[in-house]
């Protein structure tokens, strides 16, 4: 049984994988609805498998298809379907990061999806909304810079996240 989970499991992160490729060249093609289609399926089949035990780059790749996947969304003007991907990715990198509080790759993850989320709450026009997304997204990005103040990533990131606050405060005429 362990060998025929295995197995599935496998072969099921291996079509993924296929799906993702896929979607990447149809990206790079600009056939958006056929990447999207991909990268939801692809999504989906590693959901599937994911309890059943799976390797960190399968997990990784299970968020980084959400993420892609919203940004296609948000490209093509269905923001409401990119809001539901970033959503779904937030909840699973806030269950990443209570299972493994001082992993930085999956704190940082989780800083991404809370500055995706802000990013469609604000062109919805709910600034106080996007703030609040933007301002997790920095708390985590100071806690990551804080302890590790030269890597370049985590100063990028706080970058980000200024600025996207940044960019709130103006547009709530908070010069």
């Amino acid at each position: 049984r362990d060998t025929l989970k295995s197995s599935y499991v496998a072969r099921t992160v291996s079509q993924a994988e296929t799906l993702i490729l896929q979607a990447d060249a149809a990206r790079a093609a600009l056939t958006y609805p056929t990447a999207i289609a991909a990268l939801g399926n692809a999504a989906a089949l590693l959901a599937e498998v994911e309890a059943l035990g799976m390797s960190r780059d399968a997990m990784k790749a299970r968020t980084n298809a959400l993420w892609d996947l919203g940004d296609l969304l948000a490209v093509t003007g269905d923001s409401g379907a990119a809001m539901q991907r970033y959503l779904e990715w937030n909840a699973i990198a806030i269950g990443r990061v209570a299972e493994a509080p001082d992993d930085t790759d999956w704190q940082r993850n989780l800083a991404v999806s809370h500055n995706k989320i802000g990013d469609i709450l604000s062109a919805q026009g709910d600034l106080t909304g996007a703030e609040a997304a933007y301002s997790a997204a920095l708390a985590i990005g100071i806690a990551l810079a804080s302890d590790d103040p030269d890597n370049v990533i985590w100063q990028r990131d706080l970058t980000v996240s200024y600025n996207r606050l940044g960019g709130i405060q103006q547009a709530k005429g908070d010069l």
